[in-house]
């Protein structure tokens, strides 16, 4: 892990993507799980691979020029473990890690001017957590480049104006009390 990390902060991303090639494939092989090893895991099942080897292993492709496949792939994983813990705390952190690969797709579609995506993620983002500013930003921006003025209007400025009313009555109310 710490090699291929140490790889992709010197942007040597071919020699990042060989090291993980010689890691094989993290889930079909039995090397990379808890019960393979029951004498240093007792009771434990599941993936012995780090998020963030996982992480590496789905961004490094699209540095060097590959599709966002394996970004994809590790969504499919992430919500795969979602569904799979059920009410377990670590589902919060799953959860986490769902809405971090989710933005990371989503700045990449919007990166490529990917627009029709980029939307479809930040709805499903925004359904997720309403108050998220950034990600409302986001949906705006997605909303000028189609020219959808309408839902422009009603997701973006309109909150906007809200807030900036709701500052000025603040910055009023306090003027008036000094």
């Amino acid at each position: 892990t710490y090699q291929v990390m140490a790889l992709t902060k010197l942007r040597r991303s071919d020699e990042a993507s060989r090291e993980l090639t010689a890691l094989h494939d993290f889930d079909d092989g039995a090397h990379y799980r808890y019960e393979s090893h029951p004498e240093i895991y007792p009771n434990r099942k599941g993936s012995l691979v780090p998020f963030a080897l996982r992480w590496l292993h789905a961004l490094i492709p699209t540095r060097i020029g590959n599709r966002l496949d394996r970004l994809y792939t590790l969504l499919d994983f992430v919500r795969g473990r979602i569904r799979e813990k059920g009410d377990d705390c670590s589902v919060e952190l799953c959860k986490k890690r769902e809405r971090f690969v989710m933005s990371c797709l989503l700045g990449f579609h919007l990166g490529h001017k990917e627009f029709g995506v980029s939307l479809e993620l930040i709805k499903e983002l925004i359904k997720r957590d309403p108050l998220d500013h950034v990600l409302v930003s986001k949906l705006g921006y997605v909303q000028m480049q189609f020219g959808i003025v309408y839902m422009l209007f009603r997701s973006w400025i309109f909150p906007l104006s809200n807030v900036m009313i709701t500052w000025m009555d603040i910055l009023r109310s306090s003027t008036r009390s000094s």
